[in-house]
C-alpha cells in the first residue's frame, strides 16, 4: 500500500477545522409522508430545516427568542399557522428573528419527483431517514463540530408527545 502525502491544503483544512467553534443544529420538518396527492392533506413537498447556532450564543439567542415568542405568541409555541394571512405581523416577527445570529440549512424535497414503488415511497422510515441523511451530510460538510437536536412528535394513547433526540 502506498503512503499518503499530506498537502498544504490538507494541513490548512485541519487547522481551519480545529479553530471552528462548536455549533448546534435544531431541526424541524414540514410536510408529511403520503404520496397519494389527490388525497386531502397530502403535501407535495417535504421540508427539513436546520437552525444552526454557535454554542457560545445559545443562551443569548434562547432569551431573545423567548422574548419574541412572549410578545408575539402570548408565550405559546411559535407557529406559522397561528399567524395565518396576517402578513404585516409575519414580516414583523421575521424581522425580529433575522436580527439573531444563526444560519439556516434547508432541504426541500419535491415528493412528486420520487419514483413510484421505490423504497422511499413505500416506507415512511426509509423516506425520512434518506432525506435527513442528506441534510446531515450537507451540515457536516460546513460544520464538522456539530451537535444535532431533532424534535420528534409521536402519539401515545391519543396524546401527542414531543421529545428531543440528540444525534
Amino acid at each position: 500500500m502506498e503512503g499518503y502525502q499530506l498537502t498544504f491544503e490538507d494541513i490548512e483544512r485541519v487547522n481551519t477545522l480545529a479553530t471552528q467553534p462548536g455549533r448546534t443544529a435544531y431541526i424541524d420538518e414540514s410536510g408529511n409522508f403520503g404520496f397519494d396527492f389527490v388525497k386531502d392533506g397530502v403535501s407535495t413537498h417535504y421540508i427539513a430545516c436546520a437552525v444552526v447556532v454557535n454554542n457560545e450564543n445559545i443562551l443569548e439567542i434562547e432569551k431573545k427568542v423567548d422574548e419574541i415568542r412572549r410578545l408575539n405568541f402570548s408565550n405559546n409555541e411559535m407557529k406559522s399557522s397561528s399567524i395565518g394571512n396576517n402578513h404585516p405581523r409575519r414580516v414583523k416577527i421575521l424581522t425580529e428573528l433575522l436580527l439573531l445570529d444563526f444560519s439556516l440549512i434547508i432541504l426541500i424535497a419535491d415528493k412528486q419527483a420520487f419514483y413510484n414503488d421505490s423504497p422511499l415511497t413505500e416506507y415512511k422510515s426509509t423516506f425520512v431517514k434518506f432525506l435527513h441523511q442528506k441534510l446531515y451530510e450537507s451540515m457536516y460538510a460546513f460544520y464538522p463540530k456539530l451537535k444535532i437536536v431533532e424534535d420528534i412528535l409521536y402519539c401515545l394513547n391519543g396524546k401527542v408527545i414531543s421529545i428531543c433526540i440528540y444525534v
